[in-house]
């Protein structure tokens, strides 16, 4: 099991994608010895649960993300990827369901 924190929602190549900062749990190489970013593909992704627990962000980039193609979120309220929504702009409002 991974734990992560969600950065940016969107799509690559048509695939659900997430930009994270992985804060615990299993790597593809064993236990996460740092807290490091990992792309992940959603549609990979099961056994997915909610837990309880302080949000953590990285540290910042040198470089831009290449993860995620077509932004959806972007937790980061001043985005330069243009998203479709911005979660920074929800803060205090009650989040709209997509149809």
């Amino acid at each position: 099991m991974r734990e992560v924190c969600p950065t940016i929602l969107g799509h690559s190549g048509g695939a659900e994608t997430a930009l994270v900062w992985q804060v615990g749990g299993q790597t593809s190489r064993g236990m996460l010895r740092d807290p490091e970013w990992k792309c992940l593909r959603l549609s990979k992704m099961s056994h997915v649960e909610l837990r309880n627990g302080s949000w953590q962000a990285g540290s910042s980039h040198r470089q831009a993300q290449s993860c995620v193609k077509e932004v959806d979120y972007d937790i980061n309220e001043h985005s330069p990827y243009n998203p479709k929504r911005s979660l920074g702009d929800l803060k205090g409002r009650p989040v709209p369901f997509a149809t």
